[in-house]
């Protein structure tokens, strides 16, 4: 049957479509559905990754897993002792272009579970305001995730890149990056990468554009030390260590909130100044402790429960003893007949270390069962001390351990006294420390803030030391501020923000990020780095009780990072050398 000439026509005109066509639908029947994707990502957010024990092995299981999915190579590194580094690799075309490298960390910081919500790991989706709640929701697991996912759309799609895509997922941002992208940047295996452009995390954004940082501030952790000649509490003389120490206090506030007004009139941003915050405060005398002749070695032991311990303190401990109450009567007679080593006195010992614990939380929900247990114990403690006083070594010298029969529960018992011990308040104490958190832009010059510190701070002649714990550098390896341009001079640039904007996105003003990131490692070699995570109409909440991030704000982020991910491997950069990559 002959064809009609306008079916003809349309094929004709519909053939130059087809390869977009055929994109576009590949697109659409991905198998990587919204729902899939919400479900990997929280699959990923249960496993918990907090410091100080992050279950490494179990995410990069995971990720390998989500790698092998996507068609990407995988090769686990380990720049530290059980600290592996996942590196994923896209090939591109043509592999001798500079690549693109999106960073992550795969750890996230410590939680208190009692003050959410929902289970910091539990990854709970709230099905009425559509909110995921997990620690790593905003930092940074949901950007390490839309990174795969963006490229699983892209690879169903039937995109090939121009260059190659790096992924990597890190380990101990959290603590300073010291045994993971700090080591991974000085090694022969990122070196051959030839790494272009860096994208890692930045933060959410409450309104509706989304933030960019092109730096970020350096940390300077540091302590003051101050002394002078002891007192009596009742004395005033000049020069005490408190003393001493208070006036920097008061000089170094005095300075923070000049730098918080600037902030608070909105004349700069809060990553453009510098930021000063005290961490602790350490001084004071601690309150002797009593001692009581042990009846076998002779030797005076420490007496836990002696005049200078308040009632409540006192209280806490005897809970511990009213389980031993419980206990046989002729095992316990036993031991303090015998004086033999027994499973009992191993139970009072183990109960002690955590009575600390049960009186915290018999603190927050007191009861008349509490109060008679309270009072049990009380009893029975006090006709303990008054009637049992030959206990040997072998068992408790009124509250503590020889160190001969038990070095164990001697230690633990000293650990113990750490925890309560008081302060002598009659006494000014011969010395005090501060730690303090200074954070500073690379637009500052450190020389004028060091002397800032060594004559206005700690000042030698008021008896004041500091030492430094740690002294970011806000310059990079060739003597210039770490930065990355953020104008059309840095052909990176525009490219990533023509490719937000196609996806439906808008940009912020580039930012100095107020805290640390693995971003300043790439910077330091004069490599391009900016910090972005397409969190928009989001409340700040990394480090914080009850982190989330809202499903559909993660699923558009997928969408932000395959624009990204699209434009960059396709943008016709030359090769840039090392002293152009410090220019940018």
């Amino acid at each position: 049957m002959p064809m009609p000439p306008m079916a003809g026509l349309t094929k004709i005109l519909l053939f130059p479509l087809l390869p977009l066509l055929l994109f576009s639908a590949a697109a659409a029947s991905s198998p990587s559905s919204d729902a899939e994707a919400v479900s990997r990502f929280q699959e990923y957010l249960r496993i918990d990754t907090a410091q100080p024990a992050p279950d490494y092995a179990a995410a990069v299981s995971f990720l390998r897993d989500q790698a092998a999915a996507a068609g990407l190579e995988a090769r686990t590194l380990e720049p530290a002792a059980g600290k592996p580094l996942l590196l994923l690799r896209w090939p591109g075309r043509r592999p001798s272009l500079p690549g693109i490298l999106l960073n992550s960390h795969t750890d996230v910081v410590p939680s208190e579970p009692k003050k959410w919500k929902h289970g910091p790991f539990s990854a709970a989706l709230d099905e009425a305001s559509g909110r995921i709640y997990a620690r790593g929701s905003q930092d940074m697991k949901c950007v390490g995730m839309q990174y795969l996912e963006a490229i699983r759309r892209l690879r169903n799609a039937g995109f090939v890149p121009e260059r190659n895509i790096y992924i990597t997922f890190v380990p101990d941002e959290e603590i300073g990056g010291h045994e993971g992208v700090e080591p991974f940047v000085a090694s022969k295996e990122f070196k051959e990468l030839n790494v272009g452009l860096v994208l890692d995390e930045g933060l959410a954004s409450p309104g509706e554009e989304y933030r960019v940082f092109y730096a970020e501030r350096s940390p300077w952790w540091l302590t003051i030390k101050a002394k002078g000649a002891p007192g009596h509490g009742a004395k005033l003389y000049d020069g005490s260590a408190m003393e001493n120490l208070m006036k920097s206090v008061e000089a170094i506030r005095r300075f923070r909130t000049a730098q918080f007004d600037l902030v608070k009139s909105g004349e700069k941003a809060e990553g453009d100044v510098v930021s000063v915050n005290f961490v602790y405060l350490k001084a004071g005398t601690p309150t002797p402790t009593a001692m009581k002749e042990c009846s076998i070695c002779q030797k005076k032991r420490t007496i836990f429960f002696h005049q200078h311990h308040n009632s409540t303190t006192k209280a806490c401990f005897l809970l511990s003893f009213c389980w031993s109450v419980t206990s046989s009567l002729k095992f316990f007679r036993n031991t303090i007949v015998n004086h033999t080593f027994s499973v009992h006195s191993w139970s009072h010992g183990i109960v002690s270390l955590f009575s600390k614990f049960i009186y915290l939380e018999m603190c927050h929900w007191v009861c008349s069962v509490i109060s008679r247990l309270m009072l049990l114990c009380i009893v029975t403690y006090w006709i303990r001390c008054s009637l049992l006083l030959s206990y040997s070594c072998s068992f408790v010298e009124r509250g503590t351990f020889c160190h001969q029969a038990h070095p164990l529960m001697f230690s633990i018992n000293k650990f113990i006294l750490y925890l309560f011990q008081g302060f002598v308040m009659n006494l000014q104490p011969s010395e005090a420390e501060v730690g303090i958190d200074i954070r500073i832009p690379p637009s500052v010059h450190t020389e004028a803030l060091e002397r800032r510190l060594v004559e206005e701070w700690a000042p030698a002649s008021r008896n004041l030391t500091f030492e430094f714990k740690q002294k970011g550098s806000v310059l990079d390896n060739f003597g210039k501020p770490a930065m990355t341009t953020a104008d059309s001079s840095n052909p990176w640039w525009p490219v990533f923000e023509e490719a937000v904007k196609r996806a439906g996105g808008r940009l912020s003003k580039p930012e100095i990020f107020p805290a640390s990131t693995d971003a300043r490692y790439f910077r330091e070699l004069g490599i391009p780095a900016f910090g972005f995570s397409p969190m928009a109409n989001t409340p700040i909440l990394l480090h914080d009780h009850n982190e989330f991030l809202s499903k559909d704000e993660y699923l558009k982020g997928i969408g932000i990072y395959e624009s990204i991910i699209k434009a960059l491997s396709t943008h016709k950069v030359d090769t840039i050398d090392s002293e152009s990559r410090a220019e940018l």
